[in-house]
Formats: C-alpha cells, structure tokens, sequence
C-alpha cells in the first residue's frame, strides 16, 4: 500500500509543498469545542419595590474554536526550513491529510527540537499548532 503524504497548499501562490514523512500524533483537529463569554449588562433595571439592580449575563456563542497540533519526526534540512517557512505565513494555509481531509489552518507555532542521533545528524521531533478556520 503506498503511502498518501501530507500537503500544504498556498491558496494566494497555489505552491505546494508534499511532506517526506507524515505527522505521527494528531492532537485535536477533529475536536470541538464552544466558546463562553461572561459580560454586565451595561446599565440598571428596576426591581418590584424600586431598587436599582445590575444584572450579569452568560453568553455562549456558536463559534467553534478549533485548535490543532501535530507531533513527529524530522529527518533532514529541507524538511525543517519547508516547516519553518510554512509557519512564518501570516496568513491561513490549507492542510490535506492522509486521509484525503482538508482544512484552512492558520499555523501559530512552530517548535522544533534537535534529536542527537549519528545516522541522521539534522534529526528532530516537532510539534506545529494553530487554529482550524474551517474544512475544506
């Protein structure tokens, strides 16, 4: 069975960018969670017996906060400079996984950490995270 890589795509310059070895850990991307927002009702209303009152409101919103991070190996330069470069964007990327799923991600860290090993000197585990603005 042949291996399907992992992919970013530039949706402004269209590049591409195919990687060598996929993440190992998903952490989250197909998790779901709902923001809350606490606030004062600015002003004051009036009681039954005339008392001027300030009342606190909970809001929840059904904007859903999607946090991602990938965890894995890096096993030379070209993949370390491609990973760096493709987070340094200061706009949102999309991401196609093994699976064929796609999704526009805004990637906010990049945390790469040398491995010493004498077979692959530029070894590294890494994790890249951001937040998933939609799927594609």
């Amino acid at each position: 069975m042949a291996r399907t890589a992992w992919r970013f795509v530039d949706p402004i310059t269209t590049a591409e960018y195919v990687w060598p070895v996929n993440p190992n850990n998903d952490s989250g991307s197909n998790t779901r969670t709902k923001q809350f927002a606490y606030t004062v009702v600015a002003g004051s209303r009036k009681k039954n017996l005339g008392q001027h009152t300030v009342d606190t409101l909970i809001h929840q919103s059904n904007i859903n906060q999607m946090p991602f991070s990938y965890d894995g190996i890096i096993y030379d330069v070209d993949h370390y400079s491609a990973l760096e470069n493709w987070s340094a964007k200061e706009y949102p990327v999309e991401l196609w996984d093994d699976l064929g799923r796609g999704y526009l991600v805004y990637i906010s860290r990049f945390i790469p950490s040398r491995i010493r090993s004498t077979k692959t000197p530029f070894k590294h585990s890494y994790t890249i995270s951001g937040i998933i603005l939609g799927e594609l």
